[in-house]
């Protein structure tokens, strides 16, 4: 049997991501459009659509790496060219006591923000609630959300 990435034709490595991305969204969240997939991506339908065809095969490295984290899919990074972020884990017990208790408190209420409101938490809307939080408890975000 035939794969369905298989039925789109050969437009290049970043076409062929958005391809299989749309596809992959439309089975998960519904036949939703192309324009509410930009939106979740937050790019234009416009802007999503000369990727989606070919006809635009460059994305800048701030829209890439957002869109990779949207995705949960940082190949497009390496399609591009672009050094992927290299994120440093700290434990948790190295942190100062008044710092993680303050951590603790701020991921509870998103938790339990989240799910009064039956809000997934990789939605725009759930990481727009978290970084809310974050920033109430007294956290700076480095934001990598935001367009270019």
């Amino acid at each position: 049997m035939e794969n369905c990435y298989d039925l789109f034709v050969e437009n290049g490595p970043v076409a062929n991501y958005f391809e299989k991305h749309y596809l992959n969204w439309q089975l998960e969240y519904g036949r939703g459009s192309v324009e509410e997939f930009a939106k979740t991506l937050k790019i234009s339908q416009g802007y999503l659509s000369q990727l989606l065809n070919g006809t635009r095969m460059g994305v800048g490295y701030k829209t890439a790496a957002r869109i990779c984290e949207t995705l949960n899919d940082h190949t497009l990074l390496d399609i591009l060219g672009y050094p992927r972020l290299e994120i440093e884990t700290v434990p948790l017990s190295s942190l100062p006591p008044e710092l993680r208790e303050r951590l603790r408190e701020a991921l509870l209420e998103i938790e339990r923000t989240l799910k009064t409101r039956s809000i997934q938490p990789d939605s725009p809307e759930g990481l727009e609630i978290s970084v809310s939080v974050l920033k109430k408890f007294g956290f700076s975000i480095n934001d990598i959300t935001n367009p270019e």
